[in-house]
This record gives structure tokens, sequence and C-alpha cells, in this order.
């Protein structure tokens, strides 16, 4: 059973003024408008400005202060567009402006990348809902086209909405779970050819897109065509399909006004359950011979059915441990080390792993952002979230990354970290907590304007007071370690023996320590049996052996071994020598055995 600390992360906004006013759920809800403040744009030398107005009068506000929101920006040159940062016209008025520029040229953090005749799309996301409301949030959008005078109307007239079954027979009532084909004509009345873009968007009462689909055709002159889109509705409700006649989809000029049709869906249906995502860092097993312990990154999001990828988001961690004698060194190592990550991870889910191809890994440079946490300043290191497509007929994804760990300063061990998501932090089983600190931070950061700082210091339960062994080892085990006198004797072979006096020091019990318990020596036998039921058997000359006593709590025990051991193969015998490795390790590294004299002669 591992200690677990839970770390809860608010998304609140944190500066040092006044409580936040939240309108969120408020009953008196008002829609939010978003608008252009005009229907055409100029560009001139391929550049311009426009402006957008949002009015959202119960969104979050802190009182007697300007307050912003973020709106997303995209053209038919940028799809992906840029977030712009709108500004409250006044104390609590609820109406936010801002005046952008956009250039033929790439997107700059502020300058959208847009050319004549494109159109640009504006979306925000409204999540003040009342409470009576089915759904979190709404999301709203408005167009405007670059170019003061756009393309004629009417080249290719859509008419004749209409919804029929699957068989072409009229509906009148349409049943949830039932599918329906959504029909209009599409004429073209010129003495040309007309490519064109017949495109459905369906959207709910809430004016969320619920399905969205096109066809892409030729229109020979004076010809007509009558599209479909087909769709099983899942929820109940209103519902009402627009059906747009479009250039194509890379240029959505208008080839006339767009029609509509409205519509109700009866009965209903279980809601299916909405992903769920957990994030845990796991601290442990097994500790390394200078005392590191690895750190674990688990991201399991549940529930996956209605997704199409989900997102490696991480978290923030801070640079924790102590810096070491120059700026670029550490005592402890990063979870993002240096300055790149390379992402090294493997999805397991329902119960079957999958490892993702090489288009996964990737380096990207770390972002630093400053945070201010209650006082005090601190840098976070991030890099961007990587968006991985989920295979059919998953329930869940798991996403699993170990690239480093905490190192020890005086025995303590300190994991710092900031986050925007809540984490569940699991500590192994022998940890004490010394300190645990939390801090509201507000974070210079684009997406997010606050998290929350954490640290927590503890250290590994020491070994027993009455802890000692012997390890004695070699050809006839004439080289030896006794915790008790702290003496290491190393066979000379045809010399005396060498008796050297070597301390460890207490961390070093402790690694020792926690490998014996790891790997329940106290219930392991010897491992000297060198032959098979057959008969066969093993011989080795000459032949190593090790004995290991060990004395702990009161009880005593000893574990033999020999080179013509048969059982190597054995999960008994790996732990073993998981035990033997961990003290030949700490041994290759004390100062005091690295120069020693080497035997002049050895064993044949």
């Amino acid at each position: 059973m591992k200690a677990v600390l839970s770390i809860s992360v608010l998304l609140a906004v944190l500066i040092a003024v006044p409580a936040a006013t939240f309108a969120e759920n408020s009953q008196e809800y008002t829609e939010a408008e978003l608008e252009w403040s005009q229907v055409h744009y100029r560009v001139t030398n391929g550049t311009g400005t426009a402006k957008i107005i949002l009015i959202d009068p119960d969104t979050q506000n802190i009182p007697s202060y300007i307050d912003t929101v973020k709106v997303s920006v995209f053209s038919d040159s940028s799809r992906d567009g840029i977030i712009l940062k709108l500004y409250e016209t006044g104390k609590d008025t609820g109406i936010f402006e801002r005046t952008f520029a956009f250039s033929d040229k790439r997107s700059a953090p502020s300058v959208l990348h847009a050319r004549d005749w494109d159109t640009v799309t504006a979306r925000y996301v409204d999540d003040t809902l009342s409470l009576d409301s089915e759904f979190e949030s709404i999301e709203l959008t408005a167009t405007m086209f670059l170019g003061l005078t756009g393309p004629p109307m009417e080249r290719a007239p859509i008419t004749n909405a209409r919804i029929v079954d699957r068989s072409g027979n009229s509906l009148s009532t349409i049943v949830l779970g039932e599918q329906i084909q959504i029909f209009s004509d599409i004429a073209n009345n010129q003495n040309r050819e007309q490519k064109f873009t017949w495109l459905t968007q369906i959207a709910d009462s809430n004016r969320e897109t619920v399905s969205l689909g096109w066809i892409d055709g030729i229109l020979y002159n004076n010809t007509s065509f009558s599209p479909s889109l087909s769709w099983i509705p899942e929820n109940k409700g209103q519902y009402t399909a627009t059906m747009f006649a479009w250039e194509s989809i890379d240029n959505p000029s208008a080839l006339s006004p767009p029609i509509k049709i409205e519509f109700a869906v009866t009965k209903e249906k279980p809601e299916p359950k909405k992903p769920e995502k957990e994030i845990t860092i796991t601290i442990g097993d097994p500790i390394s011979k200078n005392g590191l312990l690895p750190i674990i990154t688990t991201e399991i999001t549940a529930n996956t059915e209605l997704l199409d990828s989900v997102t490696d988001w991480h978290f923030l961690p801070l640079n924790h441990g102590e810096w070491g004698p120059s700026d670029d060194s550490r005592l402890s190592l990063d979870i993002l080390p240096n300055e790149n990550r390379q992402f090294d991870s493997t999805g397991e889910s329902n119960c079957k792993e999958i490892e993702f191809d090489a288009s996964f890994g990737r380096d990207d440079i770390l972002q630093v952002y400053d945070a201010d946490c209650m006082g005090e300043k601190i840098e976070i290191l991030s890099a961007d979230p990587i968006s991985i497509i989920i295979p059919e007929n998953l329930s869940s994804v798991s996403i699993t990354t170990s690239e480093s760990g905490l190192l020890p300063v005086d025995g303590m061990y300190t994991l710092r970290f900031a986050s925007f998501f809540d984490q569940n932090v699991m500590l192994p089983e022998n940890a004490v907590i010394v300190s645990s600190e939390e801090k509201r931070c507000a974070v210079n950061h684009e997406e997010y304007s606050s998290g929350r700082y954490v640290k927590v210091v503890f250290k590994l339960e020491s070994y027993p007071d009455d802890f000692e062994f012997k390890y004695s080892f070699g050809v006839g085990e004439k080289n030896s370690y006794d915790s008790k006198n702290d003496l290491y004797v190393t066979d000379m072979v045809c010399d005396d023996p060498l008796i050297t006096p070597v301390s460890l020091t207490e961390t070093e019990k402790t690694i020792i320590w926690e490998s014996i318990s790891r790997n329940d020596f106290f219930q392991m036998g010897d491992f000297t049996q060198n032959c098979d039921d057959a008969g066969n058997c093993i011989v080795v000359e000459p032949e190593s052996r090790i004995t290991l006593f060990v004395a702990a709590d009161g009880i005593k025990h000893s574990v033999s071994y020999r080179d013509s051991y048969i059982g190597k193969n054995g999960e008994p015998y790996s732990r073993f020598t998981s035990v033997t490795d961990t003290i030949n390790e700490i041994f290759e590294e004390k100062e005091e055995l690295k120069f020693l004299p080497k035997p002049r002669c050895g064993y044949l």
C-alpha cells in the first residue's frame, strides 16, 4: 500500500486583488453575443485591421477592474489561427473589444495570417449557463469577409430543404437513435459550369454543432443536384440544420444565401459517460545506488468512446532539487530534463499495450513561464501538449512516461511542481512526509491564468536500529564486508589480505535495507543446488561463492550462493541478485576502495 498525497488544482484567476465574482450558473443568465464591427474589412497591400466585439455581462469578473476574455480567431489561410485577449471597455460593462491586425504573411502572436477574399471566423465559449441548462457551455461564432466587395450571390441557389428516412419517405416525427437523411436541391443557373461545396451543419438548441458534413462537386450549366447528409440523433431536443453553398471548403465564398430547416427529436436515450482524466505521479521503486527515486507520470483517460484523440499534457514540473556548483548542473534530475524534452511513452488500454509510432516522439524547446505564488517567484518549464489518436474499440487510454527522478539532499527528497490539473502523488511505502506546502499561483501562460505550486519534502523510513549485515564473496569467500565493524577485506590471493576501514553513510544503509526488504530477503533459501532431478550436475572450478548474513528487528537470516547453481532463471534468484547488485554498486563508488592495489596472482 503506497502513501497517497492528493493535490487538487483550481483553474481560477489568482492575482492580488479583491475576491473575484463569478456569474457562473447564475439564474439571471444572459446569452453572450459575439460580432464583428463590420461585415467586410478592407485589405491594403496585403494587410489591414479588424475589430471583434463580445457582449457577455455575466462572465466571471473582478468588481471595479477592467477584465479580459479570450477569443480564438482563424481564417481560410490559417485554420489554426491565433488566440486574442479582449479587454473590457470599462469597469463592469460586460463589453469586450479588440482591434487586431491581419497580414497575408505568416501569423504572429497577435497578427492573423489572412488574404483578400478570406472568410475570418471568431469563436468564443460561453460557460456561464443557468442551473437548469443541460450543457456546461455553448460555442459562439461570428464571421466576416476580407475585401470590400464579395462575389455575386445566387450563382447556385439551394432550395427545398427536407428530412426523409432511409427509404426516402418524408418524416414528421424524428425518433432518437434512428438514421435520417437531410436533403436540399442545388441548381446552377449560369451558362458555365460551377464548382461547389454543399455543407450542412446541424446545431442543437444551444447553437452547439452536433454534426457537420459536406459534398464537393461540379454543376454543369443549367443543371441541378440533390445532395444529402446522413445523421443519427443521440439526444432528444430541438435542432436546426443549416445548408450552405460555397465555392469550396478552402474558399467558403457563398454561391447563394444559406437555408435552414428546424426539427425536433423525440424519445430519450441514456446519456453516454463523459471522458474522465486522472493523472498520477508515482515516486519510488527501485531506488538506485546513489539514492535516486524514479518518477513515473501516468495519465489515464477513461470513457473515450466519444473522443477521436487524447491529449498528453503531463504536468508542468518545476526544477526540483538543489542547484549544483554551476548553473548548468543539478543535484537532482528534472522530469523535463535540460532544454529539450523527448517523449518516451507507451499507452495501455483495456489491458493491452500500445506502442505509439515514431511520429509520437519529438523534441520541443521548452517555454519558461513566470509564476507568482503568493509572493514567491517561480519559473515553470513547459512543452506543448501532444494529441494522440485513440485506436478503435478502446474504452480507455493510458499514457506513461518515465524520464528521471529525485535525488536526496542530506537524506531528504524534495518534489516540487506546478500544475493546472488534479494530481495524485504516490510516495514509496516507507516514505515519511516531513513537510507539505501548497500555494496558489498567478501564471504568465497563454492558456491558463492560474495554477497551484506544490512542494513535498519527505525522507525514507530508516533501517532498524539493530540492522547489520556481513557479505562475503569470491573464491573461498575470502572477500568480505562486516557492517558492524566497518571493515572491508580484499583477497590478494598469493599475498596477505588487505583490510580497509569502510563506513557506510545513512543513505547507503537505507538503500541496502530498502533492497533487502523489497526483495523479501528473509524468505529466501540457499542457491547452492547444482544437480537437476535427472542427476545432471554443473561443476565450476575454481568456484565463487556468496554468503549474505543479515540481522534486523531481532531476526537473523543467512543466504548462500554458488556459481554452479542450476536455477539462475528463477524469480527467487533474480531477487537475490537484486540485493547483491545493490551492495556491489555502493562499494564500487566508495573512494576508499577505488585505488586498492591489484592481486599479483589469481585463481586457475
